[in-house]
C-alpha cells in the first residue's frame, strides 16, 4: 500500500518481517540484508539460505560487463588541525593494515576494500553472502560524493510519494522531477530518457 511504501521503517520490515514470513518474494538489496538473519542478528532465520537466492543487477541493455552495482562506502580521515599529524597517520596505518581491516570487515559485514582481505578465510566465512557481494564490487559505480547527490535522491522520494499518495499523476510528478533536477545539477548535466 502507499502507507507501507512510505513507511520510514520499510527497509527493516522487508528484511526482518516480510521476507522471513514469506510475504515478499523479491527485493533489491545489498550485503547488509543477511546480517539480520545470522545468529545474533535482529531477525534470526535459521534456514534462510533454503529460501533466498542472490543475483547481480543486469546492465540496462545487457551491455558489457553485463552487471552493475552501486556502492557507497565509508572512510577514515585525519583532521588538518591535529597537533600530532605523524602519530595520527601512524594510527591510521594500524587501523587499516591487513589484520585490522579484515577484523573490521568481518565484524561489521562490510565489503573488503583490500585485495588481501578479500582472500581472508575468516572474512569469507563471516557470512554466506560475503563472497558474492565482494565479487560484485568490481562492477560497482560509486555514488557521487557531493551535495547534489542527496538532492537528486530527495527528489526521487518526493516524486514517488506524490504519485503513491495520489497527489500527482506520473506525468506531472516526472515533469516536476525533471525541473527540480535541472535546477539542481544544471541543464548541461542532464540527459533526456531515450
Amino acid at each position: 500500500t502507499p502507507q507501507q511504501a512510505l513507511d520510514a521503517q520499510l527497509g527493516d520490515k522487508v528484511g526482518q518481517q516480510w521476507m522471513p514470513q514469506s510475504k515478499l518474494g523479491m527485493s533489491i538489496e545489498g550485503n547488509w540484508l543477511a546480517s539480520s538473519w545470522m545468529p545474533g542478528g535482529d531477525s534470526e532465520w535459521a534456514d534462510w539460505q533454503k529460501h533466498i537466492g542472490w543475483c547481480g543487477f543486469p546492465t540496462q541493455n545487457g551491455q558489457k560487463p553485463g552487471l552493475i552495482s552501486m556502492s557507497g562506502g565509508w572512510g577514515l580521515a585525519l583532521s588538518s588541525h591535529t597537533q600530532n599529524p605523524d602519530l595520527a597517520f601512524k594510527a591510521l596505518k594500524v587501523f587499516q593494515n591487513e589484520k585490522h581491516a579484515a577484523a573490521y570487515d568481518t565484524i561489521s559485514g562490510s565489503i573488503a576494500v583490500r585485495k588481501d582481505v578479500e582472500q581472508d578465510k575468516k572474512y569469507l566465512g563471516s557470512n554466506p553472502t560475503i563472497k558474492f557481494f565482494t565479487d560484485l564490487a568490481k562492477y560497482s559505480q560509486y555514488r557521487p560524493a557531493n551535495s547534489q547527490y542527496k538532492e537528486v535522491s530527495d527528489q526521487v522520494a518526493i516524486a514517488t510519494e506524490s504519485v503513491l499518495t495520489g497527489q500527482k499523476s506520473v506525468k506531472d510528478a516526472a515533469a516536476e522531477y525533471d525541473s527540480a533536477i535541472t535546477k539542481t545539477v544544471g541543464a548541461d548535466h542532464t540527459e533526456a530518457a531515450k
